[in-house]
């Protein structure tokens, strides 16, 4: 059994309108080498995470990576996806928060501010 607190923790957070599920990663690079896990346990435990928090919006905590390839653009893009197929809430666009300005840069060049909500921290949202 892999230790899922080694990739990533979940929250919830109150936002001004909604409540979130906040999955914040504890890893400082997202690339070829710990994304497929990432992906991985993720899609696997989404319908525990969903059921446990009960938020009707979904979160990313990028604050601790400082370094992110094509790989953790997949990792967005498939949250993303759980996020708007979710089959119990209508969660819509996953939200990125605490993005260092390098991560931040590379959303912006792979054009996801269209498909998710980048905001500067959590007390945005």
């Amino acid at each position: 059994m892999v230790d899922i607190s080694e990739y990533f923790k979940i929250d919830k957070y109150q936002g001004k309108n909604d409540l979130y599920n906040v999955i914040v990663i504890e890893q400082d690079k997202i690339d070829t080498h710990n994304s497929i896990a990432l992906k991985t346990l993720i899609s696997q435990d989404y319908d525990n995470i969903v059921s446990k928090f009960n938020g009707t919006k979904n979160a990313l905590d990028l604050g601790k990576v400082r370094y992110m390839d094509g790989s953790g653009i997949s990792l967005i893009l498939v949250l993303n996806r759980l996020s708007r197929s979710s089959d119990k809430k209508n969660y819509g666009c996953i939200a990125l928060i605490n993005c260092q300005p390098q991560i931040k840069r590379l959303i912006e060049i792979s054009q996801l501010e269209d498909m998710v909500n980048v905001v500067y921290n959590i007390n945005d949202l």
